[in-house]
């Protein structure tokens, strides 16, 4: 059983540009919104994965601005993302408490 661990920060930022937003809240909602749509048009790459893969971590970090302040700063963020259906393996239903845990710490649930 195994997590595909994927970092996405050339893809999301490939340039030399500040990830600018306004406030904790703004920051993390569009760093989840920006990594959920690069997974969403990933689809066909990762929707065909052996039932042995229980998820994939997407993360991001960027140098970025909270232009509300100002202040320079680091945007890091990291969704979580099930991929098996049931029955679930010891191992998925795991990954699945994990999920869930982090959904809710960041204000997903």
């Amino acid at each position: 059983m195994g997590v595909i661990a994927l970092s996405l920060m050339k893809l999301l930022n490939p340039g030399d540009h500040l990830f600018g937003y306004r406030g904790e809240a703004q920051g993390k909602a569009a760093l989840s919104r920006d990594l959920e749509m690069a997974s969403k048009a990933m689809r066909s790459t990762w929707g065909g994965l052996p039932r042995e893969i229980a998820g994939l971590l997407w993360h991001t970090i960027t140098p970025a601005v909270d232009e509300s302040i100002p202040l320079y700063t680091i945007g890091q963020y990291m969704n979580v993302q099930p991929t098996a259906s049931p029955p679930y393996s010891l191992e998925e239903k795991w990954f699945r408490v994990l999920f869930d845990a982090l959904a809710r710490l960041w204000g997903h649930s």
